[in-house]
């Protein structure tokens, strides 16, 4: 398991499939005072319809909420597991223009 930094405030946990990085991420959170989001545990959100959104949807609104509404370090562990190439690059972009001014540590698919 590695963490590499991909951008100023972006920082990726790269391993095998069983090397730890979930466990890793969840020790770190425990830790510290981090947000933590995994698109396959589904919580409730400010919004209403979010039984009713496809996974992408779910997992493109939350972060999109997280990022706009919150201000801590977050941790976002395979954000992208749900989300289409074009979805994916939207998301992307949108955490990267947040990464400047807070921490985001992420797993991705």
């Amino acid at each position: 398991m590695n963490l590499a930094q991909a951008q100023e405030g972006r920082f990726r946990v790269v391993g095998e499939n069983g090397s730890g990085k979930t466990s890793f991420l969840r020790h770190l959170c425990a830790k510290n005072d981090y947000l933590y989001f995994n698109p396959s545990k589904r919580l409730l959100w400010p919004w209403d319809d979010s039984a009713i959104l496809s996974d992408g949807m779910y997992s493109a609104k939350s972060i999109q909420w997280l990022l706009e509404n919150s201000s801590g370090h977050l941790i976002l562990d395979e954000w992208d597991a749900f989300l289409d190439s074009e979805n994916t690059k939207k998301i992307g972009a949108l955490i990267d223009s947040y990464a400047d001014s807070r921490v985001i540590i992420e797993v991705r698919q």
